[in-house]
């Protein structure tokens, strides 16, 4: 389920996602107040209407798991495909996504993500060791990989 809280009156409205199963995980708010998660048992993302709490779902690649997710500047939405090992790109106005391999490969395990003020995507490969930092440029789509050893990371 995905729900909304009212801190004014307490009040909470709970809303069960179209797939069963599909494990709401990860939530970001986009430009417009629209919330975005994931549903990470599944190759599927989603967004729910703030008004009426109508949940339109988005499908991604089969065998894609969504895990984490940040919305850039133009409301795209980037996630990282954590059973796979990809970088993604869900454009919510069409539909359309974009993968792209992960620097570590299928066995990577992208995990956390943030996008910068500079427009770039970060993002860590969780299942790689020592695991890495990547950093993708949306502009030339082209990554980059840091490895910081535990040593340098105080």
């Amino acid at each position: 389920m995905v729900g909304r809280l009212d801190p004014r009156s307490g009040k909470i409205e709970l809303k069960h996602a179209p797939t069963p199963d599909s494990h709401p995980y990860g939530i970001a708010i986009n430009s417009k107040g629209v919330p975005i998660f994931c549903e990470f048992a599944t190759n599927k993302m989603a967004k729910i209407d703030p008004q009426t709490m109508a949940i339109t779902e988005y499908a991604l690649p089969e065998g894609a798991r969504p895990r984490r997710m940040a919305i850039d500047a133009s409301d795209r939405v980037y996630f990282t495909d954590f059973s796979e090992g990809h970088l993604g790109r869900l454009d919510l106005t069409s539909g359309a996504v974009k993968m792209w391999e992960s620097p570590g490969g299928a066995k990577s395990a992208p995990y956390g993500i943030a996008i910068t003020p500079d427009g770039l995507v970060w993002y860590s490969e969780s299942g790689v060791k020592p695991n890495t930092i990547i950093q993708f440029d949306p502009q030339t789509e082209n990554s980059h990989g840091r490895i910081f050893p535990r040593a340098a990371v105080r």
